[in-house]
């Protein structure tokens, strides 16, 4: 931050003489090429503002959907800005539309929330923009709920209904959308049975390198009433987070075999092309192979 005075005793013919030369014309041509260079880090205009620091994904995100509790009951911008901001990156620099075509399942349209549906909808739309297209897919188990929204907002997702428990309806979710899903995020019931299913059965179909997301994982831990319509259930976590209240292994505790498999360099039987697993604050990340050819899942 200091200069350095250089004494010198050339004098004025001199100095013409250094100006007109060769060498100095080379350096004013260097001098010109640096300072055309972009060193904010977008030279690729890939950059968005929400990927400087989760916070900035945070107030990005309230400040554009206000019908989500991503960032604000719980604290999943830590996840998203690691996951995101990559795939955002990767699309954009795709050099034909297909390639900047990110698809993406939600399970979870958000119809119990008392802020009403479509919050996460809205949030992906406004961190996914042009020159990446995002196609929004949405499983949502409240069959009226999801169509009255997808009336008032036809152009935001593709609605299917049914539901996350059922092979027959994972399996017709993944016929409809035709291609597979670069990433899936689970905000359904919450139950951790519900979880774990939705989890082995779609990761298989999962696009390589794709990632699979589970929100809410303090499933394994606390007890609430699940995100159901039609029927009363509770997420049955214990202080252990290991066990059900039936006595049943939890998400977390299914994660965290799969942790053991990967530390031995051995692939989970159940989750086939799964390489990493990334905790985060009441969420986790499941990352595919990216070099290794899709396994059709045999529950679908």
């Amino acid at each position: 931050s200091r200069k350095q005075s250089v004494a010198t005793d050339l004098t004025v013919p001199q100095v013409l003489t250094v100006q007109n030369s060769t060498e100095l014309r080379a350096a004013a041509t260097v001098v010109a090429a640096l300072a055309s260079v972009d060193i904010s880090g977008n030279a690729d205009g890939c950059e968005r503002p929400w990927m400087a620091s989760p916070d900035s994904l945070s107030r990005f995100g309230m400040a554009h959907s206000t019908r989500t509790d991503k960032f604000t009951k719980h604290r999943f911008q830590h996840m998203y800005h690691v996951v995101l901001s990559q795939m955002y990156r990767e699309k954009c620099r795709g050099r034909t539309a297909e390639e900047r075509t990110l698809r993406m399942l939600e399970i979870g349209l958000g119809c119990r929330m008392h802020h009403g549906p479509g919050g996460g909808v809205a949030l992906m739309r406004a961190l996914i923009t042009p020159p990446v297209t995002l196609e929004m897919h949405v499983l949502e188990f409240d069959r009226e709920c999801a169509l009255q929204w997808a009336k008032g907002f036809p152009k935001q997702a593709v609605i299917h209904t049914g539901d996350q428990s059922s092979a027959t309806d994972l399996r017709r979710v993944v016929d409809e959308a035709k291609r597979p899903f670069e990433l899936i995020v689970d905000d359904g019931s919450h139950l951790n049975a519900h979880q774990i299913f939705s989890a082995k059965t779609l990761f298989p179909a999962l696009a390589l390198g794709g990632v699979y997301v589970v929100e809410d994982i303090h499933s394994a831990c606390k007890k609430w009433r699940a995100n159901q319509p039609y029927r009363v259930e509770h997420v049955d976590g214990t202080p252990g987070c290991m066990q059900t209240e039936k006595g049943e292994k939890t998400i977390v505790a299914h994660a965290l075999e799969w942790v053991k498999s990967l530390a031995i360099m051995k692939t989970p039987e159940d989750m086939p092309d799964l390489v990493s697993v990334e905790f985060f604050s009441e969420a986790l990340a499941l990352r595919k192979d990216s070099r290794k050819q899709s396994v059709a899942p045999a529950a679908l």
